[in-house]
């Protein structure tokens, strides 16, 4: 028992030296690799320091040239104009002899409509009238008519029955009796 204690023992041992020694190799890693900065790939940043200087310039012409009292002058001119205008414009419904043509045409159609509505609504109801005749008839012949059945298929004809006469083609020579 006490070799197997001492083997586990040397293994658990052994177990923590290794990882004390990882543990310092990856300390010693970390610390390099703070004193040293991660290289970065270099990057164009163009000056514009010029374009800039041209615009301010620009800005600051126009806004000489547009003080403040031009641009409120501006503004009562527009108010002026819109002062000038009236509260409510007045607008006549007048109907132009081009705009009549159109109302008797459109009128035309609702009417033209409004009758094909109505003939098809008509069709509808006699046909289902019908369909309605049509199977009370046959409701009455089912209940009356078995018997009547039966007589009917005893009067109709049967194939082997009938006899067919032979017709004579006319490019045939009609036979003729000695």
């Amino acid at each position: 028992m006490e070799r197997s204690n001492e083997k586990k023992k040397d293994i658990i041992d052994d177990v923590i030296e290794q990882s004390v020694q990882k543990n310092k190799s990856l300390l010693e890693q970390q610390a390099a690799s703070r004193d040293t900065l991660p290289e970065y790939p270099e990057v164009y940043i163009p000056d514009y320091s010029k374009e800039f200087r041209q615009i301010n310039e620009q800005l600051n012409k126009f806004n000489q040239n547009y003080e403040k009292e031009n641009i409120s002058r501006l503004f009562e001119q527009i108010d002026k104009k819109i002062d000038r205008m009236p509260d409510v414009i007045p607008v006549r419904h007048h109907l132009d002899p081009k705009s009549q043509w159109v109302l008797i045409i459109y009128f035309i159609l609702i009417v033209g409509v409004a009758v094909l509505t109505g003939t098809t609504i008509g069709y509808a109801t006699e046909s289902y009238l019908l369909k309605e005749q049509l199977k009370s008839k046959q409701a009455l012949s089912d209940d009356m008519g078995q018997a009547k059945d039966e007589k009917f298929q005893k009067n109709l004809p049967v194939r082997s029955k009938m006899k067919k006469k032979r017709r004579a083609h006319k490019t045939e020579p009609k036979k003729t009796s000695y």
